[in-house]
């Protein structure tokens, strides 16, 4: 390969390379912004379940599961997708939480129920969080699939409260309404946590996509300089022995 073609070569990949650490960089930051979210949530959701503690609410009848799977809407997630979708349980057919997992579950021929589109930036979860939670059945055991770390994870969110136990309530909200808004932001709490993990999730595996894809690039990019570098060598020794070559035809 000419020199010059091997320059230009190094300057796509280094081009490249640029675009790529930009693209770690904002994962990075993305990834820790939402981990410094989650003492704050956690708190949230101790709270919500503690309120609905203090009502004592009566069990709650199951009126059948619905199913959740949530799962990457972006891109450079290397086979998290693929391994969400391989992780469904037979007989399950979900609404799905990101658009990426969709095309995973369509790819193998899963049936899907409603589609959502991921946030990609956490100040969007929790408008997200409850809208699932006006979407799915207040009545119903809510079964979701998501990743967690680099696990995927079954986790049950029973049917929403609909009776106290607790008739000394000196409130001016009715027992009944008072349970029922308490019901509706424990389960919104217990998806935001979920969303918030699976938006970590991703943001980690974007980021082994993006680390992975840089070293690959740095490897090349020294190997095209070692070529680049025996290259101009051989040119140099090249227009030597011509020079020598011309001298000695003078000469003679």
């Amino acid at each position: 390969m000419s020199v010059a073609a091997l320059q230009y070569r190094l300057s796509t990949l280094n081009a490249l390379l640029g675009v790529v650490e930009a693209l770690r960089s904002l994962t990075a930051a993305k990834q820790q912004k939402a981990l410094s979210l989650l003492p704050a949530l956690d708190a949230y959701a101790g709270e919500a379940a503690q309120v609905i503690a203090l009502l004592h609410p009566e069990p709650a009848a199951t009126e059948g599961v619905v199913t959740l799977v949530l799962g990457p809407d972006g891109g450079f997630t290397g086979g998290l997708a693929g391994r969400i979708a391989a992780a469904i349980p037979d007989g399950w057919c979900p609404l799905v939480v990101g658009t990426r997992t969709e095309a995973a579950l369509c790819a193998r021929r899963w049936p899907v129920g409603e589609v959502r589109a991921a946030s990609t930036s956490v100040e969007a979860l929790p408008a997200l969080a409850a809208s699932l939670a006006d979407t799915l059945p207040a009545s119903a055991s809510i079964a979701v699939l998501s990743p967690q770390g680099n696990e995927i994870v079954r986790t049950d969110l029973p049917p929403l409260p609909r009776r106290t136990g607790r008739h000394d309530l000196l409130t001016q909200m009715p027992g009944p309404a008072l349970l029922a808004a308490a019901g509706r932001q424990d389960r919104v709490a217990q998806l935001l946590r979920l969303l918030l993990a699976n938006h970590i999730a991703e943001q980690m595996a974007r980021l082994a996509t993006l680390t992975g894809a840089r070293e690959r690039i740095r490897d090349r990019c020294a190997s095209l300089s070692v070529q680049l570098s025996m290259a101009r060598q051989d040119g140099i020794s090249q227009e030597i022995a011509d020079l020598w070559a011309g001298r000695r035809i003078i000469q003679h």
